[in-house]
């Protein structure tokens, strides 16, 4: 659960539930991967999540060594 709200995710968060028969009807909204654009929303979603997660993760890596650099 932490690490789902450090990339900006919630668990158990409700998913849309899509049946094969609806997804074959709608096929033209579906890339050859069969992901939608709300698919791709979502993966961005969660890429930006990370990148983030990481950022943070740099900072506070950083100002630990600067502090160790100053004690020293």
């Amino acid at each position: 659960a932490a690490g789902l709200g450090a990339l900006g995710m919630q668990a158990g968060a409700p998913q849309a539930a899509v049946t094969l028969a609806q997804r074959d009807a709608a096929s033209e909204h579906y890339d050859g991967a069969q992901w939608d654009a709300d698919s791709y929303a979502v993966a961005v979603g969660q890429m930006d999540g990370a990148a983030a997660l990481v950022w943070r993760s740099l900072l506070v890596w950083l100002a630990a060594f600067a502090l160790l650099a100053l004690a020293f």
